[in-house]
């Protein structure tokens, strides 16, 4: 879906009313858009620029999304600057556009030239990399899937993880920063952001309320498979030396039977893209080949049989309740 913006430019003639104007005089040349924020469902506008060839233009007016500007024309470019007066678009699920209809008119207010511009809404996908974070960070995208469990911390005792609580699961965004310039720095900490599911509804960053004495959650002490699997860093406040990373993660709680579309994280500037998220069976075949492992760490007297016949036990008292 992409979001529609209308702008006229309103020419007038330089010595009397009658005078023609064609509109090959008329040529709208670009159309550049800059913006002041993005959230995960709104598009704010900065300013606006229009480019065209017209020696008769004098006054440009623009609407936008119900936002009504006039600005004068100065050596063929008109700037609206938006900062004064909130010009704030919605954006779909999924758009990655918007398409901007910029029309020139005569004194009658005929149109004389007409164009449509593509203006693309900052995206990233897994495996892209956001770059200039924070100065001179960049950001990664290492992989995002559905997850029973995530990890957190580090905490004084170390690592915990978090069972989802009943109906929900979580969402996990791995990713990797890194020192793009030529001093060192500390990274960002990523505490605030929005996911948006297939069904439109919005969920923010998760995180235990109470850490881990968050019971809701079933926290326990992580294990070395879970926390390699899983990372549990945020990856922030981390000092890294030139071309140096660390890697770290962000969780999200969602229903489920709602699937994630896209991410917003305050501090990264494009909209983070999901495309499709690992289908269930294979989380659930992940998950429990990670589970079925660190019991036989734990446990190395155990045999596989003696897990097996365990596992379908408990797997039948759970399902007969």
């Amino acid at each position: 879906m992409k979001g529609l913006v209308y702008l006229m430019l309103l020419a007038f003639p330089l010595s009397t009313w009658s005078v023609a104007i064609s509109a090959d005089e008329v040529r709208i040349v670009n159309c550049e858009v800059s913006l002041k924020s993005l959230s995960i469902d709104e598009i704010e506008i900065s300013k606006i620029e229009v480019e065209f060839t017209d020696p008769l233009a004098r006054l440009v007016t623009i609407a936008i999304d119900g936002c009504l500007y006039e600005e004068s024309v100065v050596g063929g470019r008109a700037t609206v600057n938006c900062s004064w007066t909130e010009c704030i678009i919605k954006r779909a699920a999924g758009q990655g556009t918007l398409l901007v209809d910029v029309a020139a008119l005569d004194s009658q207010r005929s149109v004389l030239s007409q164009r449509v511009f593509e203006v693309d809404i900052p995206t990233i996908r897994i495996g892209q990399t956001a770059g200039a974070i924070d100065g001179q960070i960049a950001m990664k995208l290492l992989w995002v899937r559905e997850s029973p469990i995530t990890v957190n911390g580090p905490y004084i005792s170390g690592y915990y993880t978090f069972a989802a609580r009943p109906g929900m699961k979580f969402v996990i965004l791995a990713f990797e920063f890194m020192n793009n310039g030529i001093r060192p720095t500390t990274t960002p900490y990523l505490n605030t952001g929005e996911l948006r599911t297939t069904q439109g509804y919005i969920y923010p960053l998760w995180s235990p309320r109470a850490g881990a004495r968050s019971d809701e959650y079933s926290p326990t002490e992580s294990t070395p498979g879970e926390i390699e699997e899983l990372i549990g860093n945020s990856g922030g406040y981390e000092s890294l030396l030139p071309e140096e990373t660390v890697l770290g993660q962000i969780t999200f709680e969602i229903p489920l039977d709602e699937d994630p579309v896209e991410m917003q994280v305050d501090g990264i500037a494009p909209i983070i893209s999901l495309g499709e998220v690992p289908a269930t069976r294979q989380i659930v075949e992940e998950e429990l080949t990670l589970f079925l492992e660190n019991l036989l760490l734990r446990f190395p007297y155990l045999s596989g049989h003696t897990l097996s016949s365990l596992f379908k036990k408990i797997l039948e008292d759970l399902t007969a309740q």
